[in-house]
């Protein structure tokens, strides 16, 4: 009897250790990541299945990821790195921010009305607002900001500047982390830009004395015709707003 209790016994301790399934993680440090344009920075995943270990991102104009699980920050905005290691899956939130802050950008809705834009820069550092019929002009300390309206909308807004004031290098860092760059002048004076949606181009026209910077929505251009945008701008910007 007590041969058959302790037999009893070893069955159910082999079956419960049998039935146990081991227990897989996959354990990353920081889900959260904050990167500026070209930073690098590693996920450090780890795991205990045994299984290579994956990430795929959501969003490669934001963030890439190589097979080692180094992100490299892309245009600014917010995105997911996967991680996988086919038992378990992880998400890293990636987060891209500015590091240059050059100017204050326009308002960027096209669909925005006159009240809006003035609204807008109520909240900034914006030191003079001046309008007429066709635009409004908004004075900074040392560059400023013209909106064209059409049919009470935003059709256009331009940014002008003195270039002897400015670094060129931030200029073109400050543009370069927020948008793509999809062409480039051979003597770098144009520099044409979309946005990830590629619903607008951005513009910056480097000259002497005067530079500027364009936003102009645009849907669906090819590479060709792309640089049609600078007549398009030329036409609508006005010709006698003064807010010097």
């Amino acid at each position: 009897m007590k041969k058959e209790i302790i037999f009893s016994v070893f069955l159910v301790l082999l079956f419960v250790n049998c039935s146990k399934e081991p227990k897989y993680e996959l354990k990353i440090p920081k889900k959260t990541i904050e990167l500026h344009f070209q930073e690098t920075t590693g996920i450090n995943a780890t795991s205990n299945s045994g299984n290579e270990i994956t990430y795929t991102t959501k969003n490669e104009l934001i963030a890439t990821v190589d097979s080692n699980g180094i992100i490299e920050g892309g245009v600014v905005g917010d995105t997911e790195i996967i991680v996988s290691d086919k038992v378990n899956t992880e998400k890293v939130k990636v987060k891209i921010v500015p590091k240059y802050n050059t100017f204050e950008e326009p308002l960027l809705n096209f669909n925005s009305t006159r009240s809006e834009v003035k609204k807008f820069h109520d909240k900034g550092s914006a030191e003079k607002i001046v309008e007429d019929e066709k635009a409004i002009g908004i004075r900074y300390n040392n560059y400023f900001t013209i909106y064209v309206f059409e049919k009470g909308k935003i059709k256009l807004s331009t940014i002008f500047f003195e270039i002897s004031k400015f670094n060129t290098d931030d200029i073109v860092g400050f543009l370069v982390e927020r948008y793509v760059l999809v062409e480039r002048s051979d003597d770098k004076t144009e520099y044409y830009f979309l946005t990830k949606d590629k619903k607008m181009v951005v513009l910056l026209e480097v000259d002497y004395p005067e530079s500027r910077i364009s936003y102009i929505e645009k849907s669906s251009l090819s590479q060709r015709e792309i640089r049609t945008v600078k007549d398009d701008i030329q036409l609508l910007l006005p010709r006698n707003l003064s807010i010097k």
